[in-house]
């Protein structure tokens, strides 16, 4: 089968969809990803009806874990392509029922040579799809199983390809927030919920608060300065957001990072002026304008695993709170590693009530 290899579709997408009774064709969310479904269509609104044929796709559902009833897991089959505008749309075709064995059929399905298809499931909270495909030309029939992730408890090869560490200037002390992009570059999900992932936290962090796992059936726990987070690790990229307080002495506190994975770069934010970093793997970098403030910017690579990161934070306001990120301001933040990294992240830490302005 001549087939068109793409990502497979977000697990986020497909458990939207096999998680209604019914989806009209719905939207891409946006043109740089044709794989990334919006919300289904309003009431009143149109959506094109699809057409039937004579197209088939059959198949199993394979490597479910042990004592799973397949007859109880629906298949959905999507169609990708470009409207007349040359804008990318998604559509669900089919939703069916696997059988007892995992087998499935879509028939009648009206062929369009000018689409890429894909097949999806899901179990409890755990979407997974097919590769993209086409039909051969000529033909009406595709063969294709949807493969369930090996779970397995190597996770060598996994590799955080960034670690943001921002840096928000409070009244005798800082809050921290630090986001961790994480890649298993493997088709295996790496099982974490006997050994989990450890990250250091600073001596004298206080109010830990999680604001994105990024793992399956994820959990955490505070031991004293480490994180330990628990669940299964998906292939490809995660995102691992959390953020503390650090309390200063005199405008000053020191703060120590460990990884436990190889890291690529490490980048530390913060609103301009508002601190003083030192560290002898730092290196300053051209400032960065984010939603229409300035962020002094450093930065570090290749850290190896394990290997310690000492950061020295000085000139913290000692009585008043002279800089505070706003809310707006630290999600901005984040989506700006888009901008400047060429990465992605796949969930937005909770929003918090943003600090009152400085007095003048």
């Amino acid at each position: 089968m001549n087939t068109a290899f793409c990502k497979p579709l977000p697990a986020i997408l497909l458990g939207l969809i096999l998680s209604l009774p019914s989806l009209a064709p719905t939207p891409a969310a946006a043109q740089d990803n044709p794989h990334t479904l919006e919300r289904p269509p309003m009431q009143g609104e149109d959506a094109p009806e699809e057409k039937t044929g004579a197209g088939k796709v059959t198949g199993k559902i394979i490597g479910a874990p042990e004592g799973t009833d397949l007859s109880t897991l629906q298949v959905v089959l999507l169609r990708h392509r470009l409207d007349a505008e040359g804008k990318p749309r998604s559509s669900q075709v089919k939703k069916v029922n696997a059988g007892p064995d995992g087998s499935f059929s879509f028939d009648s399905i009206y062929v369009d040579s000018q689409s890429i298809y894909q097949l999806g499931t899901r179990l409890r909270d755990q979407g997974v799809g097919s590769e993209t495909f086409t039909f051969p030309d000529g033909e009406q029939a595709v063969v294709l199983n949807i493969h369930f992730p090996k779970l397995v408890t190597d996770s060598t090869g996994v590799m955080i390809d960034e670690a943001l560490i921002a840096v928000d200037a409070r009244k005798a002390g800082a809050m921290i927030t630090e986001v961790v992009h994480l890649n298993n570059p493997t088709d295996n999900q790496i099982d974490a919920r006997k050994t989990p992932f450890t990250f250091s936290l600073p001596t004298g962090a206080e109010h830990v608060n999680m604001l994105s796992m990024g793992m399956v059936n994820g959990e955490n726990e505070q031991v004293g300065d480490k994180l330990l987070l628990y669940g299964q690790l998906k292939p490809g990229r995660s995102t691992i957001a959390y953020r503390y307080t650090r309390k200063a002495s005199l405008g000053t506190f020191s703060l120590a990072k460990t990884y436990p994975f190889e890291t690529k770069v490490v980048n530390v934010l913060s609103p301009q002026g508002s601190i003083r970093l030192g560290g002898e793997r730092m290196h300053p970098q051209e400032p960065r304008m984010l939603e229409n403030v300035q962020y002094d910017t450093w930065s570090t690579r290749e850290l190896a695993q394990g290997e310690m990161l000492n950061l020295e934070i000085s000139g913290l306001p000692a009585q008043q709170e002279l800089f505070v990120i706003p809310v707006a301001g630290f999600l901005a933040l984040m989506a700006a590693v888009v901008v400047l990294y060429g990465r992605r992240l796949n969930k937005d830490p909770e929003q918090e009530e943003p600090a009152a302005p400085p007095a003048t």
